[in-house]
């Protein structure tokens, strides 16, 4: 799968036999390599490396939470978003990015060393602007995600016409941190 900016700039899409998102590259509008980054994941769907860098998660906890990266421990990255999940303004909900910085150390908890990917405010790993949410991939700049849910619909639920909607196209009101299904930040706190 291949998205072109209006600037030129190509980010290509590379899917493994699982289905699931494994490589992400860059080109410029002259055709010149600007990154290739790798994701690996596991055979349930958890990603376990980017760009060899591996990457260690809290299974336990309620939303996907990265504890380590690499030999670094990345510690809590603290909420700063009206959301539980994902970081997103009452302006802004589906988190539609600026211009983000790829300069090293400019990611909050993320070392010099680990250049490849950043965090979002929700702590999840952002690889050439895509939000890696556990089973599926979001693209923020498209407001969905960029393959379909692995879990059917509800019947009848408003996003059941539309498998790549992220939070069932209602991200003011449901929130999909693991890339399945949408919840509500009730359900959320009901299973706390």
């Amino acid at each position: 799968m291949r998205e072109i900016s209006s600037g030129g700039v190509v980010r290509e899409f590379s899917y493994g036999a699982t289905g699931y998102l494994n490589s992400v590259g860059l080109t410029n509008h002259d055709g010149q390599k600007i990154a290739s980054h790798t994701i690996t994941v596991d055979p349930l769907g958890e990603i376990t490396a980017i760009d060899g860098v591996t990457l260690f998660w809290d299974i336990t906890a309620d939303v996907p939470t990265l504890v380590t990266a690499g030999e670094h421990t990345l510690g809590v990255v603290p909420a700063t978003s009206w959301r539980l999940v994902r970081g997103a303004s009452d302006q802004n909900p589906f988190g539609i990015p600026g211009t983000p910085s790829t300069q090293p150390g400019a990611t909050p908890n993320i070392p010099n060393a680990l250049t490849g990917f950043t965090l979002s405010t929700g702590g999840i790993p952002v690889v050439a602007g895509i939000e890696l949410t556990g089973a599926r991939a979001y693209d923020p700049n498209t407001a969905s995600f960029l393959s379909t849910d692995p879990l059917p619909p509800v019947i009848g639920a408003t996003w059941e016409s539309n498998p790549y909607s992220y939070a069932g196209n209602n991200p003011i009101n449901q929130v999909d941190p693991w890339g399945l299904r949408p919840a509500t930040d009730a359900d959320l706190a009901a299973y706390n």
